[in-house]
């Protein structure tokens, strides 16, 4: 049972850790990486 509560109190202060990261939002992330992959997208074929 010690073992079951210091798990808990692990994953508690992972949790307390993880909920201070600040996040961006998906939307604007995917518009970030479309507009690299559209300006980079040329460097593709330039090995060929």
């Amino acid at each position: 049972m010690a073992a079951n509560i210091q798990q808990q109190r692990l994953i508690n202060e992972q949790l307390r850790r993880e909920v201070e990261i600040s996040r961006a939002r998906v939307s604007d992330s995917c518009m970030l990486m479309m507009k690299y992959m559209s300006e980079h997208e040329n460097e593709d074929f330039e090995s060929f």
